[in-house]
């Protein structure tokens, strides 16, 4: 049962990106290319991950208990901050002419952002295990067949509404490194690095003791994601 839970939940969050940008590109015409530019500066952002890794080997070597869980949460938190945040703010100036950074646009560029995140991190995670459940559970380190197969039916799902309220927080982002162009202000990346920081290690933090808590400060920043959208929806907009 709980493979076809993955396979539907694996395709729904596939899905559920790819119809916001159609939307956005019925809607407001806004071109399919700001969606790859969004997907493209995401994967590019991934380039922290060595550094993350090298990083926790110090620390691990050093530091035990809490002090341990704040730095190896704090520490890729700031770095999803300024790598994923800086390389939005790349993709803008180099990739978007200047006529083209417009809202309706930077809704675009920020589901490619969030969008290709939900579905490199859930979406085809998901697809695949299914498959393996179904077709090659051979494939599965000793142990591990038990431990998926024991998952909660629910689980998938509060990982698919995480996703949801990231891709919120990434369109919402998104908006918010566009005013650096729109306003001539490089505050706004930092506020947007702030943010991202924030949220990512307030949710780490706080899922030691509840992930409901958890999904609740993921939802809490997915509201100030759409609340960021609609903030600038004016002075952006063509």
């Amino acid at each position: 049962m709980i493979e076809w839970i993955f396979l539907v939940v694996g395709i729904v969050t596939v899905i559920i990106p790819l119809s916001v940008a159609f939307f956005l590109n019925r809607k407001f015409r806004s071109s399919w290319i700001f969606l790859v530019f969004g997907a493209a500066m995401f994967v590019l952002s991934l380039v922290r991950i060595p550094l993350n890794l090298g990083v926790q080997d110090i620390f691990n070597a050093h530091l035990v208990g809490v002090p341990l869980l704040v730095v190896s949460a704090l520490f890729p938190s700031a770095t999803a901050g300024i790598f994923e945040e800086g390389c939005r703010y790349l993709g803008y100036r180099y990739l978007i002419n200047p006529e083209k950074r417009t809202w309706p646009n930077g809704l675009m560029y920020g589901v490619g952002h969030g969008g290709i995140e939900a579905i490199l991190l859930l979406g085809l995670n998901y697809v695949v295990l299914f498959v393996v459940l179904r077709f090659a559970t051979g494939l599965l380190p000793p142990g591990m067949l038990s431990q998926v197969t024991d998952v909660p039916a629910y689980m998938p799902f509060v990982a698919f509404l995480e996703r949801i309220f990231a891709l919120c927080i990434q369109i919402g982002f998104s908006i918010l490194v566009l005013q650096c162009f729109v306003q001539k202000s490089l505050k706004f990346i930092g506020y947007a690095i702030g943010l991202h920081l924030a949220v990512d290690f307030l949710a780490v933090m706080i899922a030691q003791k509840s992930i409901a808590a958890a999904e609740g400060i993921a939802g809490a920043f997915a509201i100030l994601g759409l609340y960021i959208v609609w903030r600038f929806r004016e002075s952006t907009r063509t």
